[in-house]
């Protein structure tokens, strides 16, 4: 997914590695909760409140139309009712109002009470489907990078009936050099059966101490036997972007994922390559097969280095108003960090040198919207194998005012992305110019997304196909699918 970060709470989210599946920890400095430096005791009145706003926030912004009713119904079903339940409790019916979930709040300790009002939002948010989640106060100092004692091994996840999909994992985390292909179905932690589990319970399963072991079972297409798999769990500074030269006058970059210092991290690459290069371009392969995503904005900046300014990358579109956006080339489009723009000073023979572009499985939403931008505007090649196809954009929304340390959180899909000829690039992924399939194996016979470790090497069959297409007599233009 592309997470998107309002301006009001873009200080308090982006500091940490803000992919809220990343299972990745950045350090960070944390924000005082209050003048006091603690956060308010919750009362049965502020409870009610935050289910309240939760319920008005998924109808304003969610990115499809969903009924108020269906909402309360999705909390009250999740909600202690006492059995046998009482004249105001109607279990049976499907018309519950918030004065029914208040009924049920008031008759609980503000413990339990603090603690229902969460499953019951939590129960609105999986009523949702989709990529849409909600974050405890747990969950939330986990993203924001406030919870260093916490580590796990980089998963990308996403929800599913039997446990989580695997997106993938990400480069240098203990899960990367596991046998584990995107598509496959994570069914267990360390034996607790993840069947019908939010995925928030399912990420905090991973996490624990660094150092500490973790068991996971995986389940995968065509496979009769489970996988077994134990990972040392670690906390991780992730280098989103990096690259070599791999002969003379043509570079290899990669990304790993968009994140709030790839912009710095490509320009101080480029900066390094152009001077081991001891010259111009002549060629640029752009490895984006083990991205799956980050922030918009970050897709946005890599998109631009290589484009024309000014020169449509994306539009969005969803109900909020902030959400129906086009999205250009344009400094004012990616960069709001501190200081210069470090794309200001990228050598201009970026915006011409040809480039191939690779993709497969593990590409994803952010770095989906960059190949659909490269290939759209014929700056590109792109090979390789189709991309994931995870075209929307979740927005994170606090569900309490800012000053408060430990708050919920809402982290909804607010949009959906569309590529230049009007096409979303939800459910359908971008295909790739010229097909070329990764031919390793895992262990069991089925196919196998590369390792970061191969990723240019001459075992990787995309890579060098890439470099042969580069070397080629045209390789500025690209083919016709």
């Amino acid at each position: 997914m592309a997470i998107r970060i309002p301006h009001a709470v873009r200080r308090s989210v982006a500091c940490g590695l803000t992919y809220g599946l990343a299972l990745v920890v950045a350090g960070c400095a944390s924000e005082p909760s209050s003048r006091s430096g603690l956060p308010a005791e919750p009362t049965p009145a502020s409870l009610a409140e935050r289910i309240g706003v939760a319920t008005k926030t998924i109808q304003a912004d969610y990115v499809d139309p969903v009924e108020e009713r269906t909402l309360l119904n999705a909390c009250y079903r999740k909600l202690p009712v006492p059995t046998p339940a009482s004249e105001t409790h109607t279990v049976d019916t499907d018309d519950h109002s918030f004065y029914d979930i208040a009924s049920v709040l008031i008759r609980l300790t503000i413990h339990e009470a603090d603690v229902a009002a969460d499953s019951c939002i939590r129960g609105m948010v999986e009523s949702l489907g989709g990529r849409s989640q909600f974050l405890d106060a747990e969950d939330f100092s986990f993203l924001k990078g406030t919870s260093h004692s916490t580590a796990s091994i980089g998963l990308q996840l996403e929800s599913a009936p039997d446990g989580a999909k695997i997106i993938g994992a990400f480069e240098g985390a203990p899960a990367a050099s596991a046998d584990i292909a995107s598509g496959d179905l994570l069914t267990a932690v360390d034996d607790v059966d993840l069947k019908g589990r939010a995925l928030n319970d399912i990420t905090r399963l991973l996490r624990g101490t660094p150092g500490s072991s973790v068991t996971i079972t995986v389940r995968r297409a065509g496979s009769s036997a489970p996988l077994h798999l134990t990972l040392i769990r670690q906390i991780l500074l992730v280098k989103s972007f990096d690259g070599r030269v791999v002969k003379q006058g043509f570079i290899y970059l990669k990304t790993s994922h968009l994140t709030e210092r790839m912009p710095n991290e490509m320009a101080e690459t480029i900066t390094r390559l152009r001077r081991e290069n001891q010259g111009a371009f002549r060629g640029i392969i752009l490895d984006l097969r083990a991205c799956p995503g980050g922030l918009l904005r970050g897709a946005i900046a890599l998109s631009a280095a290589f484009l024309p300014p000014g020169t449509l990358v994306a539009a969005t579109k969803g109900k909020a108003p902030d959400s129906d956006r086009r999205y250009s080339a344009d400094p004012r489009d990616y960069w709001h960090g501190s200081g210069a723009n470090p794309l200001a000073d990228l050598p201009p023979e970026l915006k011409s040198t040809p480039i191939v572009a690779l993709i497969g499985p593990q590409t994803a939403a952010g770095c989906e919207i960059v190949a659909s931008a490269l290939q759209d505007h014929r700056r590109a090649i792109v090979i390789g194998e189709r991309s994931y196809g995870n075209g929307s954009i979740q927005t994170i929304i606090p569900l309490l005012p800012r000053s408060e340390v430990t708050q919920p959180a809402l982290k909804l899909t607010t949009a959906r992305i569309y590529r230049l000829s009007g096409e979303s690039l939800d459910g359908k992924g971008v295909e790739p110019d010229v097909v070329v399939p990764w031919a390793m194996k895992l262990n069991d016979g089925a196919p196998k997304s590369p390792r970061a470790a191969l990723f240019g090497s001459s075992d990787d069959p995309v890579a060098t196909r890439a470099l042969e297409i580069l070397k080629s007599d045209s390789p500025g233009r690209r083919q016709e699918r």
